[in-house]
């Protein structure tokens, strides 16, 4: 019984509503507007029930195309996830290697590079000192022949 009254509720309101609604002047002339042609069409199918089974074997195959291209599309993507799904231990395997892998080597990195900027250091000082400079042949060829001319 108290499924009933919350029909009954649900009704009343829904008519309260729909009534309340019309007190406007735009909302009103829309609706007669729906409702009339409404009622064209209505006449019209009723004299044409040819055009109208034709109209409704098109929607029918419309919506039925449609549903089997969703169904599809459900189905592609259905495979895609489970792809993904086997692919993803595999990536996960190879992503924490490289990352110990990098980890491991993050030191040996640290080593080149310091052994690479001690070596450019020392290069630096070399051509720094100018007795080592005269036996580079860029200092020869850059200071040699003004030397000459000072000396």
């Amino acid at each position: 019984m108290s499924q009933s009254k919350f029909s009954k509720g649900l009704l009343y309101g829904a008519l309260a509503g729909a009534l309340i609604s019309l007190l406007d002047r735009q909302t009103r002339d829309v609706m007669k507007n729906r409702a009339r042609t409404a009622s064209e069409k209505a006449k019209y199918y009723n004299n044409n029930r040819e055009v109208l089974k034709h109209d409704l074997e098109t929607k029918i195959n419309h919506y039925k195309s449609l549903y089997e291209k969703l169904a599809s599309d459900a189905q592609y993507l259905t495979t895609q996830v489970n792809e993904v799904k086997q692919i993803a231990p595999q990536v996960q395997t190879l992503l924490s290697e490289t990352k110990n892998t990098f980890s491991t080597s993050k030191e040996e990195y640290k080593e080149i590079i310091s052994e690479a900027s001690n070596e450019s250091l020392q290069a630096d000082e070399v051509s720094h000192d100018p007795h080592m400079q005269q036996q580079t042949p860029e200092y020869a060829e850059k200071y040699g022949e003004a030397e000459k001319k000072n000396g």
